[in-house]
């Protein structure tokens, strides 16, 4: 059976029982919560910060449990790629004119979705 790794919610409380890693420092410190504190005052390192970076440590964990969306600003204007869990490749994310936002999916069987 596969490890579960505990990430904090992103509102409310961290609960750091839940958690596998045992000589964390943040454990039990009053800011572990605050998302606008740094790591280096006791948020805890896998809480994401007010502009969704983790700590250098948890980011291929944090990757590798979680669909992340990558934003880059060109020439073109803005491109989206999309990383999901257990897929090597990343996929590109595109506007319709409507205004949705949607990536070209492949089914078990093959077929292409939305």
């Amino acid at each position: 059976m596969e490890q579960q790794h505990y990430f904090p919610p992103l509102h409310g409380a961290v609960d750091c029982e839940k958690c596998e890693v045992r000589d964390c420092w943040c454990r039990g410190k009053f800011q572990r919560n605050r998302r606008n504190m740094p790591h280096t005052s006791g948020r805890c390192p896998r809480l994401p910060d007010l502009c969704g970076f983790v700590e250098k440590e948890e980011r291929e964990l944090y990757k590798a449990t979680f669909m992340l969306v990558h934003a880059e600003y060109g020439v073109g204007g803005l491109h989206l790629t999309l990383t999901i869990p257990g897929h090597k490749r990343n996929r590109k994310v595109y506007q319709t004119k409507s205004g949705y936002w949607y990536c070209n999916l492949t089914s078990e069987k093959g077929c292409s979705e939305r």
